[in-house]
């Protein structure tokens, strides 16, 4: 069988999709499983923040179509990226394992948080992020970045910001951990709800495919991504429910009891 796999064109998810199709290959020889990149609204409107343009389906909505239309067979997102309900027809496989959902501080000079000096700037186009780290040094000022990691790693050093914030996961997967400062203690800067998993979006009706999947995944973040989702009370517009939570591994939670720390 021949199967399509849906994918959006930025180097991170590319190198997540070819990840996803290496295993699938590796492990089912007598399959060929191939990439198709997609543009999505996120990845044309590069100008506005995050937060003017919508949120929560920015990067997957096109995708979809195509999964519905059975242009493609199946999808690889990052699963923080997705709404709290998938459209009619379409379905989660289940969740593989999860890499490191920290968020790190990438830092032009400084050697940590604690050693910024007074009034240092920051850039991420998270609010979660920007929120929490003035929580930590209110005297910090934020300015918002897009891009990719290469993009906002550039936009640091031309602007000459003191720092940017980026996910552990998306830094190690592309093999860049030489650019962390610092590993930020999720009790202090609380991840992204599921942030470091993969999402594989299929069909309903694909159950031999669901099944080649899911055979390849990791109960614990199973279980972890399921418990968080469901907590984070994302509903179909992505809005945030009064807290926050993201499972911290050991059976508990790291808590967040606000409102507007979604991202």
């Amino acid at each position: 069988m021949h199967y399509k796999i849906g994918t959006r064109g930025s180097k991170l998810a590319l190198v997540q999709a070819e990840f996803v199709r290496d295993c699938l290959q590796e492990h089912y020889p007598q399959d060929r499983f191939e990439l198709k990149i997609i543009k999505t609204k996120g990845d044309k409107i590069q100008n506005k923040a995050l937060s003017a343009i919508g949120d929560k389906g920015l990067f997957v909505k096109e995708i979809e179509q195509e999964l519905l239309s059975g242009e493609i067979h199946l999808a690889v997102h990052s699963m923080k990226d997705m709404p709290g309900e998938l459209p009619d027809g379409l379905c989660f496989a289940k969740a593989w394992k999860r890499e490191d959902p920290r968020d790190v501080l990438v830092l032009r000079e400084a050697k940590s948080l604690q050693e910024l000096p007074k009034h240092a700037v920051i850039g991420t186009g998270s609010k979660r992020r920007a929120y929490q780290l003035q929580a930590i040094r209110p005297d910090i000022e934020i300015v918002d970045i897009r891009g990719n990691v290469d993009t906002r790693l550039a936009k640091m050093e031309a602007q000459k910001l003191d720092g940017i914030v980026l996910a552990a996961a998306g830094l190690k997967r592309l093999h860049r951990e030489d650019v962390i400062t610092e590993y930020l203690d999720p009790n202090e800067m609380i991840p992204a709800t599921t942030q470091g998993t993969l999402a594989i979006e299929l069909p309903t009706d694909a159950a031999e495919l669901l099944e080649k999947v899911n055979a390849l995944s990791d109960e614990k973040t199973e279980r972890m991504t399921r418990t968080e989702r469901l907590f984070s009370g994302a509903d179909r517009r992505g809005l945030p429910h009064a807290d926050r939570r993201i499972c911290n591994g050991n059976g508990g939670w790291t808590y967040m009891p606000c409102s507007n720390l979604w991202k």
